[in-house]
C-alpha cells in the first residue's frame, strides 16, 4: 500500500509540500507513513489518537475506554465539530489501522482528498 502512495505522491509535481494530517491509532502506521512523507517531500502532521490525554481529549473528550475505536453517526459529527478548522489547514488527510476514522470526514462533507488504509 505504501508503495502505492509512493508512487501516486512522486508523479505529482507541487508547488509547496503537501500538507498531510496522518490519524491513526496505531503506532507503527504512523511511523512507517511519517518515513513514506520524508522521503516524499511532505508536510506530514501525525495524530496518534490514542496518544497523551490531551491528544484523546482534542479528539473527542466524551471518549472513554475503548468506546475510542467506535465511530458512529452522532460521534462523528462531534468529532468533525471539535476539529473541523484544524482539519481545514491541510490538503489531504490520510486514515490508517481502522476505516471508522474515515467515517468523520466521509459523512461531513470533507472535500479535500480523503486516503483510507
Amino acid at each position: 500500500m505504501f508503495f502505492f502512495i509512493a508512487l501516486v505522491f512522486s508523479t505529482c509535481v507541487f508547488a509547496e509540500p503537501l500538507k498531510v494530517l496522518h490519524l491513526s491509532f496505531h503506532k507503527g502506521c504512523i511511523k512507517d507513513f511519517e518515513s513514506v512523507g520524508k522521503e516524499l517531500g511532505l508536510d506530514v502532521t501525525s495524530w496518534y489518537v490514542l496518544g497523551s490525554s490531551d491528544s484523546r481529549k482534542k479528539f473527542d473528550p466524551q471518549a472513554r475506554g475503548n468506546a475510542i475505536y467506535n465511530i458512529s453517526h452522532s460521534r462523528a459529527a462531534r468529532v468533525w465539530e471539535l476539529n473541523k478548522e484544524y482539519v481545514d489547514q491541510f490538503d489531504v488527510i490520510f486514515t490508517s489501522d481502522t476505516a471508522p476514522l474515515s467515517r468523520i470526514f466521509l459523512q461531513n462533507g470533507w472535500k479535500k482528498p480523503l486516503i483510507v488504509w
